[in-house]
């Protein structure tokens, strides 16, 4: 008898805990699973806009992807490149980063990011302008996406080339023409020799702003293979030196230690008729603060112009890779995502149907084809960035300070610090 007990008590005792165990199970069933979540790292522009912007588009992919989410981490005031090393040593890696030009090639070279050739279908990627696409890659792979950008030009005042009957800037002049125009466009109204209005100004602080004049003339900074460093070979030589006489042959240009600084400020204030600057102003042209255009750079022996772009690139380490490419494919190739990142004037679209329809939509009162037609002829060329960029680019521009200030010969400049910057690409 008290075995029978002792048996219908622990079956009991079994048949409650196997109901409790089923009613743990199926409150478990009913709770939603979480969320797989995915992390983008962008540190451009203003935190309110870029938010504005992209978590609307992040919703679109939500919908068409259930159980994805999608946040943003914004590292603004430069300190993107530590954020993505910090995040990444910490095994905490973003699944998408944004990045300018060069920040993205030196990632990319060092590793950090997954290809994407296997994951995308040819079809997509030809969307994109070729250019684009291009410099997405490192030794054959790709590993970025451009997002928005365009090559170089001269923006300049039409009020001002109007007020001294000079024709604007044009793709007829050629270098001789540029400097008599920007001879023209200097004034000295008080004859005390500081011009209240320059010619020209450029950035000289910024290697990419020398390359269309160099590559224009038949130069490079490297050789193709990046091992020889190229600025003392004569047709680098010779646009350098048509740079610095611009300051200190032809006084068209402010001295050296200005365009060292913030030589934009010049142009934006109406104190200069012409700046080299690019697509990635394309809010200037847009406010016209002053009266603005763009034009191409004067001819010369080849129509290459630097090429400047934001890429998109998926986090090697991503815990959900498959799910991050989907993302990034729709962010740079949707048309709403790329007419929305489009407003923030960083450049033009990068998908080549949605730049012409938006551009021009837009009935811009500029000349739009001076940032289509180099993009549609292939003649765009994206700087050369090594993995030690940061070393090479100090060496080279303090070298050639006195190279712009009439100091010192270009040729003689290159040839000091040729063996380091050679040094430098090696290590790199």
């Amino acid at each position: 008898m008290q075995i029978k007990r002792l048996a219908f008590v622990l079956g009991f005792e079994f048949l409650a805990i196997t109901a409790c165990f089923m009613a743990i199970l199926s409150v478990q069933a009913a709770r939603p699973a979480a969320p797989l979540m995915l992390q983008v790292l962008i540190g451009y522009g203003e935190e309110q806009q870029v938010r504005e912007t992209l978590e609307p588009q992040f919703r679109r992919f939500e919908e068409s992807h259930p159980g994805v989410k999608v946040q943003l981490t914004f590292s603004g005031g430069g300190w993107i490149n530590q954020k993505l090393q910090t995040l990444t040593a910490a095994g905490q890696p973003p699944d998408l980063v944004f990045l300018w030009s060069f920040q993205f090639a030196e990632f990319a070279r060092a590793g950090f990011f997954l290809p994407l050739d296997q994951e995308l279908d040819p079809a997509y990627l030809a969307r994109f302008f070729p250019d684009f696409v291009k410099y997405g890659r490192f030794e054959g792979r790709l590993y970025g996406l451009p997002i928005t950008g365009g090559p170089a030009s001269i923006m300049y005042h039409p009020d001002q080339f109007d007020a001294a009957g000079v024709a604007p800037p044009s793709a007829a002049d050629g270098w001789d023409d540029f400097v008599r125009k920007a001879q023209a466009l200097t004034v000295d109204r008080n004859g005390d020799g500081e011009p209240e209005q320059w010619g020209f100004v450029w950035y000289e602080v910024v290697i990419r702003d020398w390359m269309t004049w160099i590559w224009r003339n038949g130069g490079d900074l490297f050789s193709a293979d990046e091992r020889r460093f190229l600025l003392n070979e004569t047709p680098a030589v010779e646009a350098i030196q048509w740079l610095a006489d611009l300051s200190n042959r032809h006084r068209v240009t402010p001295p050296e230690p200005v365009l060292w600084v913030t030589p934009w400020t010049l142009f934006n204030q109406g104190k200069a008729a012409m700046y080299a600057e690019g697509a990635w102003s394309l809010d200037g042209l847009r406010e016209q603060r002053l009266p603005q255009d763009a034009a191409p750079f004067p001819r010369r022996k080849t129509e290459a112009v630097a090429l400047e772009a934001y890429y998109l690139a998926v986090h090697r380490n991503s815990a959900h890779a498959k799910e991050a490419v989907a993302l990034a494919a729709f962010l740079a190739g949707d048309p709403e995502c790329q007419r929305a990142m489009n407003r923030w004037g960083w450049g033009i679209p990068s998908v080549a149907q949605v730049a012409y329809d938006t551009l021009r939509q837009e009935k811009a009162r500029w000349n739009i084809q001076v940032f289509l037609e180099p993009l549609a002829k292939g003649v765009t060329r994206m700087m050369p960035y090594p993995l030690n960029w940061g070393p090479v680019q100090e060496t080279i521009r303090n070298a050639y300070r006195k190279v712009f200030d009439g100091t010192t010969p270009p040729r003689q400049a290159a040839e000091a610090i040729k063996p380091k910057i050679e040094s430098l690409i090696r290590q790199g």
